[in-house]
């Protein structure tokens, strides 16, 4: 039986796919120059480039002003149902049923510092609110902390609401890119300060949430640290298991 043969660029674009796939071209690493390319796979620019373009488009990688094009990942596995209590983080109106407490530069803690990826006690600029319910009271204390070199000419450094959130704020007026975002959920004592805010008994425990949100080359764009009374907050989530589960039928 006769079989057609497969087309060049086809074959560069399946190539890449698979070092994607197999981990050869990383989240986040840079793919290879099209002039790369070429000599690799001894073919003519229109055919790199249209297998680019086919990457692209599809969402396996990404162009990057300045830098190239940076490798996102399969999009089978990279999309995701964002869970709806990271996307309320993610969005953080600060005009809605929310008091805005503190705007200013602040000293990194080494928790912040580590997930800015800055020394331990240089500024970075903290953004704390305190969400209230009419029937609980202070449900949420949320401080959201950005670098400093993305709040320069920015409205962030004002004490003053930013409408449609921090995130927002920075994608529209730096030119952010946010990728992914990686959460740590833990439980601890709540602090002196928490337990004033949030008005807890002595000794109270809080859920705490620290949601790191990082751009296409793996940086830091900012940390939304959260402590919630434990009596007061649930989450919920509902998640799909297919391709999840051990099989057990053995």
């Amino acid at each position: 039986m006769y079989e057609m043969p497969v087309i060049k660029y086809v074959q560069v674009l399946q190539a890449i796919q698979r070092r994607i796939v197999d981990g050869t071209y990383p989240p986040g690493s840079m793919l290879p120059t099209e002039v790369e390319l070429r000599k690799e796979f001894n073919v003519s620019r229109p055919t790199v480039v249209k297998a680019v373009s086919i990457l692209m488009q599809d969402g396996w990688i990404r162009g990057h002003q300045g830098k190239g094009r940076i490798i996102i990942g399969d999009p089978a596995k990279t999309r995701s149902e964002v869970p709806e209590h990271v996307a309320d983080l993610l969005n953080g109106d600060e005009t809605s049923n929310v008091n805005l407490l503190r705007v200013g530069f602040v000293a990194a803690s080494n928790r912040i510092a580590y997930a800015l990826e800055v020394e331990s006690g240089s500024p970075v600029l903290q953004r704390q609110r305190l969400a209230v319910s009419d029937e609980l009271g202070p449900t949420e204390l949320i401080s959201v902390y950005v670098p400093v070199q993305l709040t320069t000419d920015t409205q962030l450094v004002k004490q003053e609401p930013v409408d449609g959130g921090v995130l927002r704020h920075l994608m529209r007026e730096r030119n952010v890119e946010p990728n992914y975002a990686h959460e740590v959920i833990s439980c601890r004592p709540a602090t002196k300060d928490e337990s004033e805010i949030l008005k807890l008994t002595t000794k109270e425990w809080v859920l705490t949430t620290l949601l790191t949100v990082c751009d296409l080359a793996g940086d830091p764009i900012m940390v939304v640290d959260v402590a919630m009374p434990s009596t007061r907050q649930e989450i919920q989530g509902r998640f799909n298991l297919e391709g999840a589960l051990l099989d057990t039928s053995r």
